[in-house]
This record gives C-alpha cells, structure tokens and sequence, in this order.
C-alpha cells in the first residue's frame, strides 16, 4: 500500500468514525450528553443597565464587542422587536457563514433572544439584572449552536472554543461599556 493509499484509508476510517460517534451521540437526550449542555457566560458591569442595554441592543454595532461578527444587518423594516430579522456575516474557525436569526425575545432592559435560522441552527438568550447597587449590571448569556454536518459530534468537539469565544464577548461588551463616558447625574 502506498502512503497516499494509507493516507486515503485513514482519512476515509476517521470519517466513518466521525458519523458512527455522531449517530450514537443523537441516541442520548442532549441535557445527558457530555459536554453538550448549552454554553453560559457571565459578566458584572460598572454600569446602569440602561447603558449595557443601549449598547448590546444596538445589532449593527455589536461587531464592536464580537470580534467574530463582521457585519450585522437588521432584514425587517421598523425598530427591533420581537420577530425581528436580522443577518450577520460571522467568521468562525477562519471560515466565514451567514447567520440569519430571528428575534424570539426583546424586552428592554433586560432579556434579548435569537433563535438561528442559517447555516447553524440554535439559539441564544443575554439576560440583564441589576448588580450589588443601581451603578452594575450582571450579564448571563446562554448560546447552544447546531453545526449543519455532525451536529452532536461538532458541537461537543466546538463548544470549549464556542465557550471561550463568547465569555472574551462579554469581557469585550464590559471593556465598551465601562468605557463609555458618563452623563453626571445631578
């Protein structure tokens, strides 16, 4: 057998391997899954949860605090609400995807929800509350992703990536924030 031979058959075993991991994975219920529970992150503010508001809510600039997005349109004529459209061009393992979502919660201050409608399925959810005073906002965001090929075996082998990638998000999210000038209060 030549090497590319070799290469090919190993190639073509971890393929298989792949599928046959993938099919016995969907056999489990996700929450029994290892690994595959959604991914939740966490942030404290310095900042009323009016202005974290302000920012997160603002769909075309969250580019600004997720560097993964590199363009965010809303498809829906009006102000964002629920059942909102939006699209976002988004780079993930240096490979770029449309990500349509659909609104599925905004209420102002704070819960806002997407469910995806592209190429990956899933949803998110950031929920804002108010923090230990009036001046610091608690951020929780939960995100489960469908990969469009090998849906459990992919997002048990992406979320630890996944998980870091949106909790460096919300870090950004916090730097913005915090950076922000401050209206004085009289």
């Amino acid at each position: 057998m030549t090497r590319i031979t070799r290469l090919i058959a190993a190639g073509g075993f971890a393929g298989l391997l792949a599928v046959v991991t993938d099919v016995v994975l969907q056999t489990v219920p996700p929450d029994r899954r290892p690994f595959s529970r959604p991914v939740r992150s966490r942030v404290e503010i310095e900042a009323p949860i009016e202005s974290v508001w302000e920012i997160l809510a603002d769909l075309p600039g969250q580019v600004r605090w997720m560097p993964e997005m590199k363009r965010v349109s809303v498809v829906t004529p009006g102000p964002v609400r629920q059942g909102s459209v939006g699209e976002a061009t988004v780079r993930i393992f240096g490979i770029a995807v449309n990500d349509r979502v659909t609104i599925t919660t905004f209420r102002p201050p704070t819960s806002f929800g997407i469910e995806h409608d592209g190429l990956f399925g899933g949803y998110g959810r950031i929920e804002l509350r108010p923090g230990r005073d009036a001046g610091t906002t608690t951020v929780e965001w939960e995100e489960q992703l469908v990969p469009p090929l090998l849906p459990a075996l992919g997002w048990l082998m992406g979320r630890p990536m996944i998980a870091w990638l949106y909790q460096r998000d919300l870090f950004l999210l916090r730097d913005l924030v915090e950076d922000q000038p401050r209206v004085a209060s009289g």
